[in-house]
């Protein structure tokens, strides 16, 4: 008889990531005007353009530049996100040109005016396609006012999609069965190039070798539900994982899982007749018919000499007809049984 222990940890395992990443270094100029390129402009723990030193004895406005080259995906989508008001007194037009450059040529260009009341700040959000990976992103202040009435920006922000990896898992989940097999079952809610997933095995949990391959189903936006069998598991503890495989070769794990096999000393077998002429027939349970042998009376693997007729599920029919007459042992999984051959 084989007595099975397992356990289960059924958990949500995700390798799709969603979210944005930022392109910008220091875009709330938290570190006064660090990692950005300025002329004209005061470095303030948030950018003022025009502001104080920027002016001459004579109060005539210097034009404020800020400028920032970028790194981004080619083709990605850029979110442009600019928070920005007036600094002082209310009045005359705040405002200026915010461009994104490739090399010297601008593929972007918004003008933006501050509000007319001191403190309030507005958002305004546009979206650009990158045609290159190196971009410039500039604000050319067109104030002239005095310093009483700068531009004010708090946040400049350039964000980009997070990569998205192939496949959302919500589950990975082993049991073994009642033909004493182990049932590998899992569901994916998403998949991006998914080629296909691979069921690995260990008996220690560092080394692993590939049991099943399954086909993914490349691209889907639906729940889909996947299963696998291991016809032959291992006796004691083993562990499961499952590898995800995308088209061009990059691969994931989800989190481990482990059964337990455990084997009871009695293990029943019955075979007959006995003695046999020819075909002799083995009763017992698929693990213990897993690996037959045959040998001698002085310790000789015969089974070469013999040849299986039949074996399905708990039987297993043996053709013994090339062996001489005599005494014979079967070894099966954990049994040795003596026989005689007329």
């Amino acid at each position: 008889m084989i007595k099975l222990i397992f356990s289960l940890y059924l958990s949500i395992f995700c390798i799709c990531c969603f979210g944005q990443t930022q392109m910008v270094t220091n875009g709330e100029f938290n570190t006064n005007i660090a990692s950005w390129m300025a002329s004209g402009s005061v470095g303030y723990s948030n950018f003022y353009s025009n502001g104080c030193a920027a002016f001459s004895e004579g109060g005539t406005p210097v034009t404020g530049v800020l400028s920032q080259d970028i790194t981004v995906t080619s083709g990605a989508t850029l979110t442009v996100t600019l928070n920005y008001g007036r600094r002082g007194m209310s009045g005359s037009t705040v405002g200026g040109l915010f461009e994104i450059l490739n090399g010297t040529a601008i593929i972007s260009s918004t003008t933006i005016t501050a509000p007319d009341a001191p403190g309030t700040f507005i958002t305004t959000n546009f979206t650009i396609t990158a045609p290159a990976t190196n971009l410039l992103i500039r604000f050319t202040d067109q104030t002239t006012q005095t310093h009483s009435k700068d531009f004010h920006f708090n946040t400049i922000s350039v964000t980009e999609p997070a990569s998205t990896l192939p496949i959302e898992l919500t589950y990975f989940i082993i049991t073994p069965n009642d033909e004493k097999k182990v049932e590998l079952n899992w569901q994916t809610t998403s998949e991006i190039n998914n080629d296909f997933f691979t069921i690995e095995r260990s008996k220690n949990g560092t080394d692993w070798e590939e049991r099943i391959q399954i086909d993914g189903a490349g691209n889907s936006s639906s729940s889909l539900n996947y299963s696998a069998i291991d016809s032959h598991p291992s006796l004691g503890i083993s562990y499961y994982r499952l590898m995800q495989t995308d088209f061009n070769g990059q691969f994931e794990y989800a989190d481990i899982r482990s059964v337990n096999i455990e084997r009871q000393e009695s293990s029943k077998i019955e075979i007959y007749p006995n003695p046999v002429n020819n075909q002799i027939k083995i009763y017992a349970n698929s693990t213990e018919l897993e690996d037959i042998a045959i040998y001698n009376t002085i310790g000789q693997n015969v089974t070469f000499l013999t040849q299986e007729i039949e074996k399905y599920g708990s039987k297993l029919v043996i053709d013994l007809s090339g062996l001489r007459s005599g005494i014979y042992y079967i070894k099966t999984n954990t049994t040795t049984n003596k026989v005689y051959k007329q």
